[in-house]
């Protein structure tokens, strides 16, 4: 379900902040220019002026010497030290010694005083350029985040999003709890506060929350608990390359999916568009392959082919499955189906709350999210395009598995999809294909799954650990997300709205270091009605993360720029995803870029 307001202020009063934020940041960097040409100019000027002073006094202090010299030695300007039949030589004449000492002397002095002065003149030039940009930097990233928080942004969409999921479940509360016959104060004093009202509660609330878990979280805590992820996989896993080799791999599939022109505007392109004349392959099937580095004939189906004989209008409705690429990894030796994702982050978020539905393998019944599940069905089908592609390339590959993937939805999606068309060989519980499915039976199989939603519940997840490995980088907000957070949500924003300016209280304290044993209780009150039912990411979950540091070889003097990149297992899935984590990169982490570019480092 889409959420009924697209942006926090709404379109016009975004779309009129964005502008402002847009003229006003223009300005900036216009000044920004200015402000440099100008000390730039103000720089160089004063050191032409220094230079011409400095050379003119050195000509002054210089010029008795000079004439002195040219009336002793008259052919010293042909470079002669004095010729003894016309005048005294100029060694042997005691003033000229002296002369010549003390304009030497004062020609060092004049050096070292104008170049004093110069330095001076300078560092007040340097620090007042400075501090100038400095403050126009600062302004241009305040309007920035102005801009993004309610400007008409993905930012305030995404935002905009999450609070108007969490109002509605307010609002349902109530509308429960009135038909019950018994209604919540707290929660009905809430939702009668009025919509801006009650979405200023509510974001006061998220912020409140997250200046709490900013103080407490060095506060040692099992919440989570990771190993190193160095492990090269063992000989009856498929595919055969050690796990970071096949996640760095596989990433490259999940983010060649979502296009040329989403690849070019991220700067992850390594096609040229322009140069692909075949036409026997649409252009995206040419990027897809080069950003992976397969040959072109090996992707043998997406959602661009057209089936034979196919309109190219269906208007009748329907749900339409994933774009989709299936491809031939020879080196992987598997055949490749990935699914991609959604491409707004707001359409994410709102995607991700919808209700759970039940999913019953080998006979136990589980949870799951309701609009993935029906996804992975019609790639399920017997009838799909997709199914019957990757059916034929397994039977013209007889040696060959299936690898699925795909970044966030995509990645929930192929998860789901590799749980309806496996079955799991015990005691190993090695995972091949079903003979219930489409697909030719007892192949590997495997799933990797990037910045995957929660949709599974803690069964399903356990269960689908060896078939489904995902990964997270750094604070992606998609893997904690589920409709089981908003509820918590909702409760964290009833308590904190009845209690009187307890928000308010929390966000002044923040910065207060005594106040960290009041903050721990605080917020372990609050998890404490975080009880609501919800689902994790699926299978084996590792987290990735790079920074930027300083490097010095052995014996090196210099020390140079590098990238340290970790990956690590979670071992509490559920106590580490369970809580959504506030984090500066919590919606930019979940950019197929830098999960891209943290796996290429590993």
């Amino acid at each position: 379900s889409a959420s009924s307001e697209s942006v926090l202020l709404g379109p016009r009063i975004a779309n009129v902040v964005s502008s402002i934020s847009h003229a006003t940041r223009l300005s900036l960097n216009c000044s920004a220019f200015l402000v440099e040409c100008f000390f730039e100019g103000a720089k160089y000027g004063t050191q032409t002026g220094l230079d011409i002073s400095r050379r003119a006094l050195v000509a002054a202090v210089s010029s008795a010497r000079e004439l002195h010299r040219r009336a002793l030695a008259p052919n010293a300007d042909d470079g002669g030290d004095g010729d003894p039949s016309k005048g005294v030589a100029i060694g042997n004449d005691p003033f000229y010694q002296v002369l010549d000492k003390y304009t030497n002397l004062g020609i060092y002095y004049i050096h070292s005083a104008f170049s004093l002065a110069e330095l001076f003149t300078l560092t007040g030039v340097h620090l007042t350029a400075t501090t100038i940009t400095q403050g126009i930097r600062a302004a241009d990233e305040s309007v920035r985040i102005i801009d993004g928080l309610f400007g008409s942004t993905e930012t305030s969409r995404a935002l905009a999003a999450f609070v108007s999921l969490v109002k509605r479940e307010v609002c349902a509360a109530v509308e429960h709890n009135m038909v019950g016959g018994q209604v919540d104060p707290a929660v009905e004093r809430l939702a009668k506060a009025g919509t801006v009202r009650m979405m200023a509660g509510i974001l006061k609330a998220l912020v409140a929350y997250a200046c709490l878990q900013a103080v407490t979280w060095r506060r040692p805590t099992a919440t989570v608990a990771t190993s190193a992820a160095t492990r090269s996989n063992a000989d009856d896993i498929f595919p055969q390359m050690s796990l970071i080799h096949a996640a760095q791999r596989f990433m490259h599939y999940a983010s060649a999916a979502y296009g040329p022109g989403f690849l070019s505007l991220l700067g992850m392109a390594r096609h040229q568009p322009l140069q692909h004349l075949d036409s026997n392959h649409p252009a995206n099937h040419a990027a897809f392959a080069r950003h992976i580095g397969i040959p072109l004939g090996d992707v043998v189906h997406s959602s661009y082919t057209r089936a034979q004989g196919a309109p190219l209008i269906n208007l009748t409705p329907h749900m339409h499955a994933l774009v989709n690429y299936v491809c031939v990894d020879r080196a992987a030796k598997a055949v490749v189906l990935t699914l991609r994702g959604t491409l707004g982050l707001s359409d994410v978020l709102t995607d991700l709350t919808c209700s759970y539905a039940e999913l019953h393998l080998h006979g136990r019944r589980y949870h799951t999210h309701s609009g993935m599940l029906e996804s992975a069905r019609l790639l399920a089908d017997p009838d799909s395009e997709v199914a019957r592609h990757v059916a034929m390339a397994l039977r013209q590959e007889p040696d060959f598995g299936l690898v699925l993937c795909g970044h966030s939805l995509g990645g929930g999606v192929a998860a789901l999809l590799a749980l309806l068309c496996s079955d799991a060989w015990p005691p190993s519980r090695r995972f091949v294909t079903a003979a219930s499915s489409p697909l030719p039976a007892g192949r590997p199989i495997r799933c990797f799954a990037y910045g995957s939603p929660c949709v599974a519940d803690t069964d399903l997840r356990r269960y689908a650990q060896g078939l489904v490995t995902t990964i997270v980088h750094g604070h992606d907000i998609v893997p904690t997300l589920s409709l089981g957070v908003l509820h918590d949500f909702k409760a964290i924003s009833v308590s904190l709205y009845a209690e009187h300016k307890l928000a308010e209280d929390i966000i002044a304290r923040c910065r207060q270091p005594d106040q960290a044993d009041w903050y721990w209780s605080l917020i372990k009150t609050l998890r404490a009605d975080m009880t609501a039912r919800k689902l994790y990411p699926p299978g084996d979950v590792y987290m990735v993360e790079s920074s930027q540091e300083h490097y010095l070889e052995k014996g090196g003097a210099t020390p140079r720029n590098c990238i340290r990149a970790r990956m690590m297992r979670v071992l509490q899935v559920e106590e580490r995803f369970g809580e959504l984590i506030f984090a500066k990169r919590m919606l930019s982490d979940h950019a197929p870029t830098g999960y891209e570019q943290c796996l290429d480092a590993l």
